[in-house]
């Protein structure tokens, strides 16, 4: 995007790559918001509870946490401080509500899930950073 005068509207690149990475973190954190109500639509209507089925989401939850953080902080290493927040923005608005602290499952489910995307995030930040460092072509 330019302006008149042929100067870049954002800042600086740093900018443009931390909002793509936002944008990233959004469509993750929406994905897995639909995720859980189809999840929790089709234990309900099956009638074997939600126990059983749950567990599995609550594994495909962690790896798909897990991965997207990796990835969108391994592209811009920069974006550490807000992917896993965004990322995880149901599971934090979950541990604020009220009836969340009353079973203690729910907070060590939810609360892993928050530290395994942290874990994820830093392993990312490590890998990008190695891959932004350039290589100087000696023949």
């Amino acid at each position: 995007m330019k302006t008149n005068k042929g100067k870049s509207f954002f800042k600086s690149e740093s900018f443009k790559a931390g909002m793509a990475s936002l944008g990233l973190a959004f469509a993750v954190l929406f994905s897995t918001l639909f995720l859980f109500v189809v999840a929790i639509g089709e234990s309900i209507t099956e009638g074997n509870g939600i126990v059983g089925f749950m567990v599995f989401v609550l594994v495909a939850y962690y790896i798909a946490l897990a991965v997207c953080c990796y990835v969108i902080v391994k592209k811009n290493p920069g974006s550490f401080w807000f992917v896993p927040l965004v990322c995880n923005g149901f599971t934090i608005v979950g541990l604020m509500s009220t009836s969340f602290w009353e079973d203690s499952r729910l907070i060590l489910a939810f609360g892993s899930a928050l530290v395994i995307s942290i874990i994820a995030s830093i392993i990312g930040t490590l890998d990008g950073r190695r891959r932004i460092i350039p290589k100087s072509d000696k023949r």
